[in-house]
């Protein structure tokens, strides 16, 4: 049994890995047998990263709203003006209760009232992780209740909007889409990745195409189009996030168009490594590494070498792990001389950025 949890555990600290280098949140890109062994490393394959994306960046964002929870609670406790001197409560989950409800409250009134966009995020990211708690079959979840003294006027459409939603993964999608509209690079960001693999996001053992309509029951159907518009919104807003992950798909292209859409994607995930995106810069080190004649780029130890100090220094997971791998068996073809206390650093510093392969060397 204890094999059984340590393999489950193993394989959600992957999945949120993946995840990390496209949403801050996200995270992780290369296959475990590139991630131990130098020569053979190889830049990550997308349909891979499609079929992963969708389940890891839910439940990214699902521990995310449960970590940010307790936060608040304490913002609430000294801001609310509700929080008078005279109130005794000595039931602890009762008190917890009601810095839930308080914290709701003011998210609803930024959201609906002020159109705010990191409110709107943040009951998005809620009802993502309302979806994950209870599984596909969600029900719609609570409804937005606004106090009549806000003013109907301001809220009104938009919350009824919601309301009318019967599962919490369509709130979620139309909040992000409102954050958006609203100017936030992150609430882009967010909804082209639901719209990427679609709700519930096909398994690994199902297959995923453009062209065919899957035997997969969606509740929000995967729609690439409208995906990719919002990672452009986000692009246009600076978000170093979409940039690498939409230039790693158009770096797969292999249709007509491959070449010049290849070479797009190539200058976002560029745009990406100079915005010190360290899944970008990691990303570019295996590309330098290996060459690719496509995109005119030659093999070049001293720009692997460059891109991967880079990553490093920005705290990527897996870029630490392949340095530490490299000076632990001195890799003399990629400029690395044995030196296991570097190693030893290097490993480390790739266990505590939540590599599972690091904590292991």
């Amino acid at each position: 049994m204890e094999a059984i949890r340590e393999s489950e555990r193993q394989k959600h600290e992957l999945e949120e890995r993946r995840v990390t280098e496209q949403y801050d949140a996200m995270q992780r890109q290369r296959t475990p047998s590139s991630q131990s062994d130098t020569a053979t490393a190889t830049v990550p394959s997308q349909k891979k990263k499609d079929r992963n994306a969708g389940v890891a960046v839910l439940k990214t964002i699902a521990r995310q709203t449960r970590q940010t929870r307790g936060r608040e609670r304490r913002v609430l406790a000294s801001s609310d003006p509700a929080n008078g001197s005279d109130r005794d409560d000595d039931d602890g989950s009762s008190e917890e209760t009601s810095w839930d409800e308080r914290a709701k409250m003011w998210l609803e009134k930024a959201a609906f009232e002020y159109d705010h966009p990191e409110a709107l995020i943040r009951l998005g990211n809620d009802a993502i992780a309302t979806a994950v708690a209870g599984g596909s079959s969600s029900g719609g979840g609570s409804r937005i209740v606004v106090a009549p003294s806000w003013g109907d006027d301001a809220i009104g459409r938009f919350r009824d909007e919601i309301n009318t939603l019967n599962h919490p993964v369509e709130k979620a999608a139309r909040l992000y889409e409102r954050a958006g509209q609203k100017g936030s690079a992150a609430g882009w960001f967010n909804y082209g990745h639901l719209l990427w693999t679609g709700y519930p996001p096909p398994s690994n053992d199902e297959t995923t195409s453009d062209d065919t309509t899957q035997q997969h029951a969606y509740l929000l159907p995967p729609d690439r189009d409208a995906s990719l518009a919002a990672f452009q919104n986000a692009i246009d807003l600076n978000d170093a996030d979409a940039s690498f992950f939409v230039g790693t798909h158009l770096l797969s292209s292999s249709d007509n168009d491959g070449p010049r859409q290849r070479r797009r994607g190539l200058d976002l995930i560029s745009a990406a490594a100079a915005a010190d995106h360290g899944g970008a810069q990691y990303y570019l080190s295996l590309l330098h590494r290996n060459g690719d004649a496509g995109l005119s780029i030659p093999a070049s130890r001293s720009a692997f070498r460059t891109y991967l100090d880079r990553a490093c220094a920005n705290g990527h997971a897996e870029a630490l792990f392949l340095r530490g791998h490299s000076f632990y068996h001195g890799v003399d073809e990629d400029g690395f001389s044995r030196d296991g206390s570097a190693a030893l650093r290097d490993f480390i510093g790739s266990a505590d950025a939540g590599a599972a392969d690091g904590a292991v060397a």
